[in-house]
């Protein structure tokens, strides 16, 4: 009896014993959960800025091994759906006869209301490079080169100072209509989509600075709103559909250089240019304004977010649409526009006024930067850089001119 109570106690645990063993256990869940958390952000960070840089190297190999001698980009996008950035390899493809500042015309535009744009197509060089979820890149449009079409979204197109000083822009191509074919246009109008690029020179692979806007044919993904609406292969002008094209750049390519587009055996018509415009032109929402950028910086939007205050990243409270980004999405505004009824509280310094959108910008541009200091208002950046008080947390690269590397600004 005696030697049966012995092995039971052998057997189990006490009261006292169990209450040891699981203090034991929670300590070392306290301590093992956060430096899982850190190691798993820190291959995030990792993954990211090795993304980056295999992206724009494979955009300078493209340039260098071009058998046209085309200059090629690395052009950044962001889709709302996934909340992912992409980064696509694109090479020059043409150029086309574009309208500026919403111009629309159903021949040939007014000399003051044309300008000659790059058109760039994507090439199949592997798969295309994602970021990992909540890694985001946002390129430097320097002072005086965001204007009336690039980037004139309402967080850049207002009278506080977007447009003559330097500004860190975010990809806003994925905040449009996907099921219609292209945007309204005229005076009032705003690019649908917009973006910017790493832009090499074909051949030589040297860095391209300052060449002005181009256009990246990005195919919305839907089928409505399409001319000709079928999907009958044997329509002659199927051939039209980029949604419905195997080649992207021999499509580009037939869109620009095709002297008959409406197929009525009338050369070169005025109704011609307009149906290329339609087709491949800015207000198309098969393609993507961009410009090329010498800068880029990295970082998580997780982090910048809740450097600027916002408390609801979900949106559940406002009902809102989560896009993984600072802005809303196209179903829920309507326009390319920071949702700040889903993220910000009523007495944020930042909304959708002039002096809202200003604050907002400055503050990202000076989080960026590495100035981090929170002000007693909500904003961030004091204006006064290295101080003990900041925290740089973005990563910003130069691109080198004649390597294309990405070379770290260090502090």
């Amino acid at each position: 009896m005696r030697t049966d109570m012995r092995a039971g106690r052998l057997g189990g645990f006490t009261l006292v014993e169990l209450f040891v063993v699981i203090s034991v256990a929670l300590i070392v869940i306290a301590v093992a959960v956060p430096a899982f958390s850190a190691m798993t952000a820190s291959n995030a960070r990792s993954l990211a800025e090795n993304t980056l840089r295999t992206a724009v190297a494979v955009a300078r190999d493209v340039a260098l091994q071009s058998s046209r001698g085309n200059d090629a980009a690395a052009v950044f996008l962001f889709d709302p759906e996934s909340g992912r950035m992409r980064v696509v390899a694109a090479e020059y493809v043409g150029t086309i006869e574009d309208g500026i500042d919403g111009a629309v015309s159903g021949g040939f535009l007014a000399p003051n209301t044309r300008v000659k744009r790059d058109v760039f197509a994507p090439v199949l060089v592997g798969e295309t490079l994602v970021m990992p979820r909540g890694w985001m890149v946002r390129g430097y449009a320097p002072a005086r080169t965001i204007n009336s079409d690039w980037y004139d979204s309402i967080m850049y197109n207002d009278p506080f100072n977007a447009w003559d000083r330097g500004n860190w822009v975010f990809p806003e191509d994925g905040f449009y209509d996907v099921n219609r074919g292209v945007a309204q246009g005229g005076a009032n109008s705003r690019t649908p989509r917009q973006s910017f690029m790493v832009r090499f020179e074909g051949k030589t692979g040297r860095l391209v600075r300052d060449a002005g806007e181009a256009l990246l044919v990005d195919p919305r993904p839907s089928s409505v709103d399409r001319i000709p609406a079928t999907t009958n292969r044997t329509d002659p002008m199927i051939w039209k559909r980029a949604d419905l094209a195997d080649d992207a750049y021999a499509w580009a390519r037939r869109v620009l250089t095709e002297a008959d587009l409406l197929g009525n055996g009338q050369l070169y018509q005025g109704a011609d240019e307009a149906e290329r415009r339609r087709l491949i032109g800015n207000l198309s929402h098969d393609t993507v304004l961009v410009r090329d950028v010498s800068r880029v910086a990295l970082y998580n939007e997780t982090e910048l977010l809740r450097a600027l205050g916002a408390r609801d990243l979900s949106r559940r409270r406002a009902g809102r649409t989560n896009t993984g980004s600072m802005y809303a999405s196209h179903a829920d505004v309507g326009s390319i526009a920071i949702d700040f009824d889903g993220l910000f509280e009523q007495n944020s310094p930042f909304n959708a006024s002039p002096a809202g959108l200003g604050r907002l910008r400055q503050s990202i541009n000076r989080w960026i930067d590495g100035d981090t200091t929170k002000n007693a208002d909500g904003t961030i950046g004091n204006g006064v850089f290295f101080e003990q008080t900041d925290e740089p947390i973005a990563m910003r690269y130069w691109v080198d001119t004649y390597s294309g590397e990405l070379t770290e600004v260090r502090r």
